[in-house]
């Protein structure tokens, strides 16, 4: 069974030894690190590559700004085993079958030639790779291999000395196995070990991946799954689930349909990972004075010259965001046929079609989109 971290990298130079210390030093040293910078500007490339020059395991994957989606979706498709991975790494002859859509259960396929795929990729060293893409699936979505267990990380975070070997015993039998957090407060140094929104610290008794959704839901109002554990690649093939690019809160619809694929899931009740809360995070909440950063994400250029705040950007990136966000659970819940799921499909189709009349009369979407979206509410009506 193969083992992969992957832990997007984007101007945390100030966090970043910290975590990767906490992973390189676990009890459980059978796994790969994949380290995916996402064209940040400070110092952290270049801790990265410090870090793989003195530990085997680490792949450091260097790729221009694309947002946390798009770094974590390079890391899924460069994992060990992986067709891109044997062409880039390997220099094995021969093209890889991909995928057309992101998100569905249609395998429609197209075949990508061994040249359309190098000449997007330069291979600085056998663990350093530098790619112009910022958005693989544009390119290539592939078929993962089975029984292979990926991991995700932010780069800020922590994660205990024995997280992994815990993980590795207890997803054995199930699809994905999860555990508890605690909040590390940057600016006052307090850990908070029962934070409100770790709906798993409160969750006794669950029969299956839409009961579990469903309790979290009902506790909080939303639910998410990015590094809240590990799982397994064969719940990703089902239905070519990835990250969707430049939105915020992407660990929302990823986490309800991964955990709705889940046959067997295991929640581990103990403390096994460390969330930093600090203040210029992407989650962070900003106010009306919050200043322009001195880099803007990519995903926000093109409100440049709409807005004139960094709050009023980032506001309407968020309404955006979870436009596409319901737009994604519903469409999946409409598709997959669940036992007992119509109580969530209709309470997405309802955050569906209030997110796309804001969207509409803020002009937040474009008239493609919008007539997408409205026409599929329209069809399952």
């Amino acid at each position: 069974m193969n083992y992969s971290v992957i832990i997007p990298i984007y101007n945390v130079e100030k966090y970043l030894k910290e975590c990767l210390d906490s992973v390189i030093n676990q009890t459980n040293k059978e796994f790969e690190i994949i380290l995916v910078n996402d064209g940040s500007t400070d110092n952290g490339l270049n801790i990265a590559l410090e870090y793989a020059k003195i530990d085997s395991r680490i792949l450091v994957i260097d790729k221009p700004n694309g947002g946390l989606s798009s770094a974590r979706n390079m890391g899924v498709e460069f994992i060990h085993g992986s067709r891109l991975r044997e062409i880039i790494t390997n220099m094995q002859g021969g093209g890889a079958i991909s995928f057309k859509e992101i998100n569905t259960f249609s395998k429609e396929s197209k075949t990508i030639t061994q040249k359309q795929l190098q000449k997007h990729f330069k291979v600085i060293s056998h663990n350093h790779i530098q790619t112009t893409l910022a958005n693989i699936n544009k390119l290539i979505i592939q078929e993962l291999p089975n029984n292979h267990i990926l991991h995700f990380i932010d780069s800020d975070d922590l994660i205990t000395n024995d997280c992994i070997e815990c993980m590795k015993e207890h997803i054995k039998q199930s699809d994905l196995c999860a555990y508890l957090f605690a909040e590390f407060n940057d600016k006052t140094k307090e850990i908070n070990y029962n934070p409100p929104n770790d709906q798993f610290a409160r969750i006794q008794r669950f029969t299956n991946g839409l009961d579990l959704v469903c309790q979290c839901i009902n506790m909080v109002g939303y639910f998410t799954f990015g590094w809240r554990g590990c799982f397994k690649t064969d719940i990703l093939n089902k239905y070519n689930l990835r990250f969707i690019d430049e939105i915020v809160h992407e660990d929302c619809d990823f986490g309800h349909i991964l955990l709705l694929l889940c046959q067997h899931i295991t929640i581990i009740k103990q403390i096994k990972y460390l969330y930093r809360i600090r203040s210029n995070s992407i989650t962070h909440k900003i106010d009306k004075n919050t200043k322009l950063p001195d880099t803007l994400p990519s995903y926000l250029e093109s409100y440049k010259d709409k807005y004139s705040t960094y709050y009023d950007m980032k506001n309407a990136h968020i309404h955006y965001s979870f436009l596409l966000i319901n737009f994604n659970i519903y469409r999946f819940l409409t598709q997959a046929n669940i036992p007992h799921s119509n109580q969530l499909r209709q309470y997405y189709k309802q955050h569906l079609e209030g997110s796309l009349q804001n969207c509409i009369k803020e002009n937040l979407c474009n008239q493609k989109t919008s007539k997408q979206i409205y026409d599929y509410l329209k069809s399952n009506n």
